[in-house]
């Protein structure tokens, strides 16, 4: 991997663990990490968590990158416009919990967060089975997501799905 590559993160947040993948361009993973997540205590130790996860992917290569930008999915619900972690379930330690400028302030990198469901119906409709289609309807185990016309459809607050405009 050259130094002058363009790369991004993602970062996958769940209840138990904390996955994260060095991605260039042309969308190749290049290293990926999985660390626990903590979910007890002050927030700030859910953040290690993350950044946990980050330094794993910087030590599987010899030469720091530079990283262009971080997308973040985690439960909701939370908000993309603010970057704020509302309330969880299974993440209590974050209640209007600053996500995207605690990782704006630690990595000097533009920062994006969305809902799991949102960035698992994206996933599918870009590899999955969702792909070229026009419209796509993503339900799994407790998260519900919808896609019309390549464009996450989400409530008021773009922390839940909708069915019409």
């Amino acid at each position: 991997m050259e130094p002058t590559t363009k790369l991004v993160i993602g970062i996958d947040i769940g209840g138990t663990k904390v996955a994260g993948g060095l991605v260039d361009s042309c969308e190749e993973i290049h290293v990926h990490s999985r660390t626990p997540m903590i979910t007890a205590g002050e927030a700030s130790k859910g953040l290690t968590a993350v950044s946990a996860a980050i330094q794993a992917l910087f030590s599987a290569v010899t030469e720091r990158p530079r990283i262009e930008a971080i997308g973040i999915c985690a439960p909701g619900p939370l908000s993309p416009l603010t970057g704020i972690i509302i309330n969880p379930p299974n993440l209590a330690i974050w209640h209007n919990y600053p996500l995207a400028d605690e990782m704006r302030r630690l990595y000097n990198a533009n920062v994006k967060i969305d809902n799991d469901a949102n960035a698992a119906a994206l996933a599918e409709a870009k590899w999955g089975t969702g792909r070229g289609y026009r419209n796509i309807f993503y339900a799994s185990k407790g998260v519900l997501a919808f896609r019309q016309e390549a464009k996450a459809r989400s409530g008021e607050n773009k922390c839940c799905g909708v069915l019409a405009r």
